[in-house]
């Protein structure tokens, strides 16, 4: 189940989850949501996607939600203008630097291409 990200998410899961439970046909919902959406209040994005969380945990259907961290399709777009200017992502990095370039082991999450979901 994938939702756009849009103020209308939980009415449009809510309604989504309801067809499933008329029509039966509601076996597992499984649903893309984003890292720390159970953190309440948390921030707009998180809200919203905890606010439609809360709709499929509501209807009995079994579920499991997938807490992405991002997707490498969305990394140049967030951090394009800090790899131009050769700094270090401090969001993502341990170690500070003047470096664009990060090892695998010193990240602190995991990007996902969205062919891998």
């Amino acid at each position: 189940m994938n939702t756009p990200f849009q103020q209308e998410m939980v009415e449009l899961t809510s309604n989504l989850v309801s067809e499933a439970v008329q029509s039966g046909t509601g076996e597992h919902i499984v649903k893309l949501s984003v890292l720390d959406a159970e953190d309440e209040p948390g921030i707009m994005i998180s809200r919203i996607h905890r606010q439609a969380e809360k709709k499929i945990e509501e209807s009995g259907i079994p579920f499991t939600f997938l807490r992405a961290s991002g997707f490498m399709q969305n990394f140049v777009n967030f951090f394009g203008s800090s790899i131009k200017a050769g700094l270090c992502l401090h969001t993502l990095c341990r170690q500070r630097g003047p470096s664009a370039l990060i090892p695998v082991y010193k990240m602190l999450t995991t990007l996902l291409g969205t062919t891998e979901c």
